[in-house]
């Protein structure tokens, strides 16, 4: 994640990033790592991986406030200027595809980096691409 961010928030002019993840270490160290660089960090607090396991096992969590959390995390994403993320992730996904009908009016495509793939436009198929090693995986 964090050259990608680096390089959006310097090409960009951008000073917040919104930190959407359930990696435990990412939303310790990251956000300490860009308040040095002068970058304020907004760290979802409903992202975790506990919401993550509960939206693939819902067994594990409220239903509702799973679904509650996972919508506020796609509309808190659709807002941002800029994306960061992996197109394997169906919230990351639609986030951006509802950034392009944002407040601001710009009514575009946002830039964005993907950390797995272009695009993934299927489930269960081959159809995911690994920009890394060529590789196409399962999406």
């Amino acid at each position: 994640f964090l050259p990608h961010i680096r390089s959006m928030a310097s090409f960009y002019g951008l000073k917040n990033v919104f930190l959407a993840t359930d990696d435990n270490e990412v939303r310790r160290e990251l956000p300490a790592i860009l308040g040095k660089e002068g970058l304020n960090v907004t760290v979802a607090p409903w992202t975790t991986p506990t919401l993550t396991s509960a939206i693939e096992h819902t067994t594990l969590a409220d239903p509702h406030l799973t679904g509650i959390r996972a919508l506020a995390e796609i509309h808190a994403l659709s807002r941002c200027k800029a994306f960061v993320g992996k197109f394997s992730s169906n919230l990351f996904r639609l986030a951006y595809a509802l950034s392009s009908f944002s407040e601001d009016g710009l009514r575009c495509v946002r830039p964005v980096v993907s950390l797995d793939s272009p695009w993934c436009f299927d489930f269960g198929v081959r159809a995911g691409y690994d920009c890394a090693t060529g590789q196409k995986f399962l999406c």
